[in-house]
């Protein structure tokens, strides 16, 4: 099953940190509730009914329009009411936690995918061109643009599940394509503890080190384009 989006490692990470505190208590904060209505919540959504009414038809000045007979005619009006109805569902209090903090960090990266979509454009536009040449959407644009795009974008580090081997996640650029590439060799050099800071909690890495696996993932991407 693909991981959504907003799980990056170090997510991940805060999430699990989360589960021992909050494990599968209730929605109360008992530890191993036997009561098993605190493990029910009440999840309110809008629901809309038709309201119906009966009018009498009018004419522009607000007189009463009569049939043959002289008795006013009536029309029947229709509209949508809404009121606020309840659904219980199961739920932990971990559970209602984690997906109160996904959906902010869903705004977060849409956000930041906005904020970097403006940048973008806002380096097409400044593109150094004269003439009739200059525009956001001629070839010559295009291919400055791509030119000063790099080979790929670093997702997240991480452990292998099955190899226990260090790995880095990089995008292919302008792709959906996303490569795991062995670091083993490149985090060697680090102490335990600085290994485990980096993997496990989403802390940089050292300049030199970058330097190394970014080297590594050039390597990955050239193969894999090739």
């Amino acid at each position: 099953m693909a991981k959504p989006l907003w799980a990056t490692p170090e997510r991940q990470a805060h999430l699990a940190q989360l589960h021992s505190v909050y494990g599968n208590r209730c929605l109360q904060g008992h530890l191993l509730c036997r009561d098993m209505t605190h493990y029910v919540e009440s999840v309110p959504h809008l629901l809309a009914y038709p309201v119906m009414a009966v009018k009498k038809c009018m004419d522009r000045d607000y007189n009463p329009i009569l049939d043959k007979d002289g008795q006013p005619l009536y029309t029947t009006a229709y509209s949508a009411g809404h009121a606020i109805a309840c659904d219980a569902r199961p739920n932990t209090l971990y559970t209602k936690v984690i997906d109160e903090i996904a959906e902010d960090w869903r705004k977060d990266d849409l956000d930041a995918r906005a904020y970097q979509k403006r940048l973008d454009d806002i380096a097409m536009h400044k593109l150094p061109e004269r003439g009739r040449l200059r525009g956001h959407f001629n070839a010559i644009s295009r291919t400055i643009f791509a030119d000063n795009q790099p080979m790929f974008e670093v997702i997240g580090l991480g452990v292998s599940g099955l190899t226990y081997q260090a790995f880095v996640k990089v995008r292919v650029a302008s792709s959906v394509i996303a490569l795991h590439v062995d670091i083993t060799e490149a985090v060697k050099v680090l102490s335990r503890n600085k290994r485990k800071k980096v993997l496990r909690y989403g802390q940089p890495l050292p300049a030199t080190i970058m330097e190394i696996v970014s080297a590594e993932a050039s390597k990955a991407i050239a193969d894999y384009l090739a």
